[in-house]
């Protein structure tokens, strides 16, 4: 039986989405919320398909991709090449391919297009948070829920990391 990930939402909610009839299930988790162990449930869905679930309890989902960019840093008019490995609502982990030194809290330009219909191009600002070797683990610099382009960058990014 395969694993399905769901994940939290900041009510303790996980939402699950069956593959087979696309119903949509809540399951409250909010008892399991800071349990070290991952969580997995049985469910049943209304259509009869028995799935396992795993609860991610990230903030937001994370979409593995494969997308050619490129970053710069502080006020550099250089592009560097870049790969985006993986993106979520919050930040991305980027594998850069040149040899730069590039250290945690350090803050990054990063432009590349998204691979959806639209080929939305993203250029924001990220802060390393975690770096081994040659792959960033980067948060994006401004996430400001009052702010429109945030809102629009939140929304883009929400949709295209959901829809696989």
């Amino acid at each position: 039986m395969k694993l399905h990930k769901v994940y939290v939402h900041n009510d303790n909610i996980a939402s699950f989405l069956c593959p087979c009839c696309e119903e949509a299930k809540d399951f409250d988790i909010g008892e399991y919320r800071e349990a070290d162990d991952p969580l997995h449930i049985e469910h049943t869905c209304k259509c009869g398909k028995k799935y396992k679930i795993r609860v991610e309890r990230r903030r937001f989902f994370r979409k593995y991709v494969n997308l050619e960019g490129f970053y710069s840093w502080g006020d550099e008019k250089v592009k560097r090449p870049m790969l985006v490995r993986d993106l979520s609502r919050s930040g991305m982990k980027i594998e850069i391919l040149d040899d730069m030194e590039i250290s945690v809290d350090d803050r990054l330009f990063v432009d590349f297009k998204l691979d959806s219909e639209q080929k939305m191009k993203i250029r924001r600002e990220v802060i390393v948070r975690t770096v081994y070797g040659k792959k960033l683990g980067t948060e994006f610099a401004s996430r400001d829920p009052n702010n429109p382009f945030d809102k629009v960058f939140d929304m883009a990014i929400g949709n295209y990391t959901f829809h696989r």
